[in-house]
């Protein structure tokens, strides 16, 4: 049986475990600071950034694939609705740690506290920040 993918087709599930594997790294880089809900330190708002920008850099080259902005919906998605039982204390530290603390460095540059609402607000910061990403590729990628 012949299979009519190419091996270099993603699929959602594959791409959403590449987000993961880009979150981890920059939560670990965070996790001191955030902790402890102290202010983060200039690198740690460098790390944030940076991590935004591979995001921004992901939507742009994966524009081109309807599996990346599909598969960065249903990770900053799922991410927003799993906060939710975060308020009442259910799952609170693995999906904070996933979530929010590659973002926490954004902290420096937004006055707010350390609590679910900044991880809400990163959390649309993010996807904010794909969707920009994806339309500029479509933009980029679109006949003249």
């Amino acid at each position: 049986m012949v299979s009519s993918q190419s091996p270099y087709e993603f699929k959602v599930r594959h791409v959403i475990l590449l987000f993961l594997a880009l979150s981890v790294p920059f939560s670990l880089l965070n996790f001191s600071a955030y902790l402890k809900g102290n202010m983060p330190s200039i690198s740690q708002a460098l790390y944030s950034t940076v991590f935004i920008l591979l995001w921004f850099g992901c939507a742009f080259f994966l524009s081109n694939k309807n599996v990346g902005i599909k598969a960065a919906s249903w990770f900053w998605g799922g991410g927003a609705l799993l906060l939710i039982p975060g308020y009442f204390g259910i799952f609170n530290l693995p999906v904070l740690f996933i979530f929010a603390g590659s973002l926490y460095g954004l902290r420096y540059f937004i006055g707010l506290p350390s609590d679910m609402n900044f991880a809400l607000i990163g959390i649309l910061i993010a996807y904010g920040v794909t969707l920009m990403g994806w339309l500029l590729g479509k933009l980029k990628g679109s006949p003249q």
